[in-house]
């Protein structure tokens, strides 16, 4: 193994890594966190705890953006100018970086708000009232982990195609 195999294997892993960070950590929100904070289990929403979650977790996804992106164009360059790239090879990563765009997007958009409810998907007394009415629409926080979802998927596919 050349060296610069296992520094591609590296990258390919901290690339992982991060991904793995931003969607644990939403999942774990939506599956354990946001239902004991409707509890009250651990605070009133926007107590301190409530707060110090968010501010930590923020930080935990401006540092995997930073990590996703620059390891997505060295993963990039050297997969699309490699001889087993194909087309449809390079559709599926074009599909992939679009999906990450609108996650990145997502999140830039829940971070910037500065409304902790806000950035945690918590959802006011007012819209989240019993018999609303109307279709469901998933709250940031799903909208975010159901995009990571998708993303971890077509990487998977990709993985799949440059064999």
């Amino acid at each position: 193994m050349a060296p610069g195999d296992v520094l591609l294997a590296v990258v390919s892993w901290v690339h992982l890594l991060a991904a793995v960070v931003w969607v644990g950590g939403g999942l774990f929100y939506l599956l354990a966190l946001r239902p004991a904070l409707r509890s009250q289990a651990l605070g009133p929403p926007g107590g301190a705890f409530t707060r110090a979650v968010a501010e930590r977790f923020r930080a935990a996804v401006d540092l995997s953006i930073l990590i996703l992106l620059v390891t997505g164009v060295v993963l990039t360059f050297q997969r699309l100018t490699a001889p087993e790239a194909s087309a449809a090879y390079g559709l599926v990563l074009a599909l992939k970086i679009a999906l990450s765009v609108a996650m990145f997007g997502l999140a830039y958009w829940l971070g910037r708000l500065g409304e902790v409810e806000r950035l945690l998907g918590v959802r006011s007394a007012a819209r989240a009232a019993p018999g609303r009415s109307g279709p469901w629409r998933p709250s940031a926080a799903t909208a975010t982990v159901i995009l990571g979802a998708a993303i971890l998927l077509l990487a998977e596919l990709l993985r799949v195609l440059f064999r």
